[in-house]
């Protein structure tokens, strides 16, 4: 069945760093050190993005029918690895270390039961 080609297989994995990201300067320093300067953007995130990618196919063709059947499967993580942030905040809320978009903070969350 394999020499006929009526199955396949392709993988794909990435793994991509990307340095010298534009981020904003502010919030770096506090107000009273001067952080309150006017905006501006510095060359100061690092980021990796690693993931893969599987794919299998199907084909046949009975009698006159053909058909194909196809799926595909895929992961991919990325993480900062370097921001510009003060040392003074603290680490649940450093985006440092967390996933790209990831929600930094204490987050709270109410059930509400109404009788």
């Amino acid at each position: 069945m394999l020499s006929r080609g009526i199955f396949g297989m392709e993988f794909d994995c990435f793994y991509k760093l990307t340095n010298d990201i534009l981020i904003p300067s502010l919030g770096t320093y506090p107000w009273s050190l001067g952080g309150n300067h006017p905006p501006s953007t510095i060359n100061g995130g690092k980021v990796s993005n690693k993931g893969f990618e599987v794919v299998l196919t199907h084909q046949n063709k009975v009698a006159d029918f053909q058909y194909n059947v196809r799926g595909n499967i895929g992961w991919s993580r990325n993480k900062v690895l370097r921001m510009n942030e003060s040392p003074n905040v603290p680490d649940y809320q450093k985006r440092t270390g967390r996933k790209m978009g990831e929600k930094n903070g204490l987050h709270y969350r109410w059930i509400v039961s109404v009788r």
